[in-house]
Order: C-alpha cells, then structure tokens, then sequence
C-alpha cells in the first residue's frame, strides 16, 4: 500500500488524552479508538492502517493495544510483521517525558518501505 492509500482508510483518527488530576492527585487518560476502512485488506494491511493512524499523532502503538484491538495472539503477530509486512512496522524505544529514561517499546511505520 501507498502513503495516500493508507490515508484514506482511515475514517477517523485515534485519540488519546493524558493529565494530572490534582482533586484527587492522579494521573488519568482518556483513549477514543478510530475509525478505518479495512473492506477488502489483508490483516498485515489491516496492522499498517492501524499503527500509521496512532503514528500521524505522534503516538506509538504497544504490542498490547495492536494484539488486544485485532483478537490474534503474539506469535500471529510476529508471523504477520516478519512476513507479509516485513520492514514496514519497527519497534522503536520510547522514552519518558517527565524523566527522559527508556520506559518501553512501540511500533512505528516505516515510511521509506512503503510503496511509492
């Protein structure tokens, strides 16, 4: 799939909210799924559109979210990104706003393995 292709699959864009609550002194969040168009994609596709679409917010996707959102297990996800999808998606290390150490891992979309 092309750049513009995976565009327009996606209907709405994934959002998430963070903040510090100071009535009762806690972090809390708020996350609202997006929208796409996967009629007739494959489900390596499917992850593309998916993980591109949390990315165009600068936000990265946790194996857990991408595993918990499609219903497949891990090893049918290592499959589908060493496979149909392989070089597209990387896991990238992330790093803390607030102490600006390591604090996990995320999968990005490699734009330059995209089709042009």
């Amino acid at each position: 799939m092309t750049e513009e292709q995976i565009k327009n699959r996606i209907i709405k864009r994934p959002v998430h909210s963070y903040w510090f609550n100071r009535d009762i002194n806690s972090h809390d969040s708020h996350t609202e799924e997006g929208e796409y168009n996967f009629k007739d994609t494959s489900i390596g596709e499917q992850i593309v559109i998916y993980v591109y679409a949390w990315n165009m917010g600068d936000y990265g996707v946790s194996k857990k979210r991408i595993l918990k959102y499609f219903g497949i297990t891990g090893y049918r996800l290592r499959k589908i990104l060493n496979g149909e999808i392989k070089g597209i998606i990387e896991a990238l290390a992330c790093f803390s706003e607030d102490t600006g150490l390591i604090c996990g891992k995320a999968y990005f979309v490699n734009k330059h393995n995209l089709k042009p």
